[in-house]
């Protein structure tokens, strides 16, 4: 009698072991994993002409409530520094500046100056990685506007959105932006100047000084006298008929017939490549995480 009320005990243990092992499990595996999502819009912050935001511009701008805010940070007046929160894929989008009107017309006339270029694409970003980003912003009467940079801190360009050539008028031509990469240099010039490119600077003409380049902090050039400014991100400077390039991976040319060239672009990125020439107005930049 004492060994069958042994067992039956021992059994009702093993019950209750096992019936309390299956009602823990549900609550075990009810764990869920919290999902990133991150999506950024980088902009001029109301900066406009040659010289790019500083911080209370973009304190100003990333307010409470924006993805950006506080996380943004300027050490050289225009550069955007932003740190990467998550190790995944993002898709980052650049839209270059388009160039100035010819002299004497609005800046918002979008139908003249050449266009920027717009590009996209899904890079492979590591956890604390610091990305350096100059949004373009329009050239003023007849400077060239400027391009759009981002690039990691130790300026490895990661993808390049060309400024368009500023609008010439009847005196020559001015041409949009351009999605292939050229050679990294700055813009050639004979008339107007040249603009920035990733690492030279624009060649200063008689009219204007060249647009700098990426690495040199991406000022735009100065006109001849109060106007005819480049567009910050390099666009290079001008006077009248003698018009700025745009700013870009390699800056346009400004050339000998008083007409100029847009700016080169670049895109390292590893899938979902897209590139078009369209943009009016400023540039930008979006980054979106993907997974």
């Amino acid at each position: 009698m004492y060994l069958l009320h042994r067992i039956i005990f021992t059994g009702l243990i093993f019950i209750s072991w096992e019936l309390n092992a299956q009602v823990a499990l549900p609550t075990f595996h009810g764990v869920q994993k919290t999902h990133f999502t991150f999506s950024g819009t980088f902009t001029n912050c109301g900066a406009t002409e040659r010289n790019g935001p500083t911080q209370s511009q973009v304190n100003s701008t990333y307010t409470s409530g924006n993805s950006l805010y506080n996380a943004v940070t300027i050490n050289t007046q225009g550069i955007q520094e932003w740190t990467v929160p998550v190790t995944g894929t993002y898709k980052i989008s650049v839209w270059g500046a388009q160039g100035g009107p010819q002299n004497g017309r609005a800046d918002d006339d979008v139908s003249r100056g050449g266009k920027g270029a717009i590009l996209s694409g899904d890079f492979s970003l590591t956890q604390n990685w610091v990305l350096k980003i100059i949004v373009g912003q329009r050239g003023t009467d007849s400077g060239g506007g400027g391009g759009t940079f981002v690039a990691k801190s130790d300026n490895t360009a990661l993808i390049v959105a060309g400024g368009g050539a500023a609008d010439c008028g009847s005196c020559g031509t001015q041409t949009d932006a351009v999605t292939s990469e050229g050679d990294g240099n700055g813009g050639s010039a004979t008339c107007g100047s040249g603009g920035g490119g990733f690492n030279g600077n624009g060649t200063t003409s008689t009219y204007g000084t060249g647009g700098l380049a990426f690495v040199n902090g991406g000022t735009g050039g100065s006109g001849d006298g109060n106007y005819s400014h480049g567009g910050f991100g390099g666009g290079g400077g001008a006077s009248n008929c003698c018009t700025g390039g745009g700013g870009g991976y390699t800056g346009g040319s400004a050339s000998s017939s008083c007409g100029s060239n847009g700016g080169y672009s670049y895109n390292n990125a590893a899938a979902n490549k897209t590139s078009s020439v369209s943009n009016t107005l400023h540039g930008k930049v979006t980054i979106v995480f993907q997974e």
